[in-house]
């Protein structure tokens, strides 16, 4: 599923199985930088998942299991500096 900003360009790719939000989820600003990928198993947040800021800067790194926060998350400044580090 495709969602689209009144200008046409594309905002958000979203997957779905059976109702269910599954597989990547893509989001992009109005100036066409990616922000974010998500990615779903039948409706729970799984795996990576990754936020940049409208600059493209990555931000954050996150992983999840089934729904439950797993492994190492990572936390960058707008100078991508690590500023935060956070086990799981």
């Amino acid at each position: 599923v495709f969602l689209y900003f009144e200008n046409s360009e594309i905002n958000e790719m979203r997957s779905y199985k059976e109702g269910l939000k599954h597989g990547l989820w893509e989001t992009w600003n109005e100036n066409k930088i990616k922000i974010a990928e998500a990615n779903f198993n039948n409706n729970l947040k799984h795996g990576k998942w990754i936020i940049w800021d409208n600059n493209g800067v990555k931000r954050c790194e996150m992983y999840y299991v089934e729904g439950k926060k797993s492994g190492t998350w990572y936390m960058w400044d707008e100078n991508d500096k690590l500023i935060n580090k956070k086990e799981y």
